[in-house]
C-alpha cells in the first residue's frame, strides 16, 4: 500500500493522471488562450473546455481502471 491507499500497480496511473491534469491541460488551454487573446470570451470558453475535457478523461479512465 502507498500513501494513496491503493496497490502499487496503480501508481503509474495516478502519475499519468497528475501529469495530464496539472501540466498538459493548462499548457494546451493557455496556448489556445494566447491565440485568441483578442477575443477574451473565446479564450475563457477554451479554458472551460479544457477543464471539461479533463473531467471527461477522468470519467472514462475511472471505468477502465
Amino acid at each position: 500500500m502507498n500513501l494513496l491507499g491503493t496497490a502499487d500497480i496503480s501508481l503509474p496511473f495516478y502519475v499519468m493522471l497528475f501529469l495530464f491534469s496539472f501540466i498538459i491541460v493548462p499548457l494546451v488551454s493557455l496556448s489556445v488562450f494566447n491565440f485568441s487573446q483578442a477575443r477574451r470570451k473565446q479564450g475563457v470558453s477554451f479554458l472551460i473546455a479544457g477543464f471539461g475535457f479533463f473531467m471527461i478523461f477522468r470519467a472514462v479512465t475511472q471505468f477502465l481502471f
